[in-house]
């Protein structure tokens, strides 16, 4: 294995180290305090740490008070078995019939890739049929507490992104 090329800011030492680049002098390398500089982050930097949590906080309230607005309803207008009697669009008792489908081939067949498909498949499509029967409407909200909410989110990226950037501009 051959030495690594000569570097001036290299240390003087008699032996070889098993790391070749780990006894660089790079302090009075202006190039490498510059990319130190811009590589801070929010656990190294001052206060960085204080507003990247803020900002969490920041958002975290505002997001929580932009979802206790919105009321979530199933849209399901009445009951019967296999999906008889269920509100508008495809009946949710269809959607249970690749899972049924499944199991009687897993107990057919013991075991077998077509089976856990089917059951699958049908635990996937019932899942994404009650998710798209959901129906979600925004509460009516004063203006001012609209702009709350908006405000939080909004100062809470800016000091995540802050927090984030790092550098001297941390004032």
């Amino acid at each position: 294995m051959s030495s690594p090329p000569f570097d001036p800011r290299a240390k003087d030492r008699s032996e070889t180290p098993a790391d070749r680049y780990a006894d660089f002098d790079l302090r009075n390398d202006p190039d490498a305090r510059l990319i130190a500089r811009r590589s801070r982050r929010a656990h190294d930097s001052s206060g960085g740490l204080t507003q990247f949590f803020a900002g969490v906080a920041a958002f975290g309230i505002g997001t929580y008070m932009l979802f206790a607005r919105v009321m979530v309803s199933a849209g399901i207008s009445g009951a019967g078995m296999f999906g008889i009697g269920f509100g508008s669009g495809p009946h949710l008792g269809l959607t249970l019939l690749p899972f049924v489908a499944g199991i009687v081939v897993l107990f057919v067949q013991g075991s077998g890739i077509l089976g856990w498909s089917l059951m699958g498949g049908g635990i996937a499509l019932l899942i994404l049929q009650i998710v798209a029967s959901m129906q979600m409407h925004f509460l009516a909200t004063p203006l001012p507490i609209v702009l709350l909410i908006v405000g939080l989110m909004a100062s809470g990226v800016g000091l995540i992104a802050r927090s984030l950037r790092g550098g001297d501009d941390n004032s």
